[in-house]
């Protein structure tokens, strides 16, 4: 919670855009790393839960660089 909180503020110091474009690059990326163990062979990384906090931070420098 403190880190989302963190990142929020953050990308939000740079402006919506960067906030909303951050956020969709995290979930594009998390549904994307979803699909491809869904896609794979082995049954355990199906249920595999993956954890957002990466993703999100990654988004949101990615947004805040390129933006």
């Amino acid at each position: 919670m403190r880190l989302g909180i963190a990142v929020g503020v953050a990308a939000g110091w740079y402006g919506w855009s960067h906030l909303l474009a951050g956020t969709l690059m995290a979930w594009t990326a998390a549904a994307l790393v979803q699909v491809l163990l869904k896609a794979s062979c082995h049954d355990s990384l199906r249920s595999t839960a993956i954890p957002m906090a990466p993703f999100f931070i990654l988004g949101q420098i990615v947004a805040i660089v390129t933006l």
